[in-house]
């Protein structure tokens, strides 16, 4: 697998986050970069799929794919009965 280009990032937070992620990392094994890359991963995935939910659902909107407040209501109803 190619190796890809790493940087630098630095950055402040509150001391009792640095001081639970090296708690984190201390029981799990793996070092505080690993931790801090698999939530910016986590992050970044959830923010992309979020933002693109979105864009979709406006298209559907624009292509006028709704449904009314009556078929809304009715779908709910039926979700908890």
């Amino acid at each position: 697998m190619p190796q890809t280009q790493q940087k630098s990032v630095t950055f402040r937070t509150e001391a009792a986050k640095l001081a639970t992620l090296d708690a984190l990392s201390e029981s799990l094994g793996r070092d505080r970069t690993s931790l801090l890359n698999e939530a910016l991963d986590a992050f970044i995935e959830v923010q992309t799929w979020h933002k693109r939910e979105i864009m979709k659902a406006l298209e559907e909107v624009r292509r006028g794919e709704v449904i009314s407040e009556e078929e809304m209501d009715e779908f709910f109803k039926e979700l908890v009965s």
